[in-house]
């Protein structure tokens, strides 16, 4: 499995700035927000993603506390 520092969706747009010259700043791109409202599939997905990885960081939490408890 792929393992990321951060959000990985934030990681899209900085690679996309870095590679295409900072295109995302340039008059006319549209804004994460409006990228969402124009594709709203994607954004979706980005929602479900999120939730899921805040379910497992809140399942990996609990399994933490559980273990200190038990020890």
């Amino acid at each position: 499995t792929m393992s990321f520092s951060s959000d990985p969706m934030a990681l899209a747009w900085d690679i996309l700035d870095e590679q295409y010259d900072h295109v995302t700043r340039r008059p006319g791109f549209p804004t994460r927000d409006e990228w969402s409202a124009q594709y709203p599939q994607l954004a979706e997905a980005e929602e479900a993603e999120k939730a899921e990885k805040a379910e497992r960081k809140s399942q990996d939490h609990q399994q933490q506390f559980t273990t200190q408890e038990n020890a």
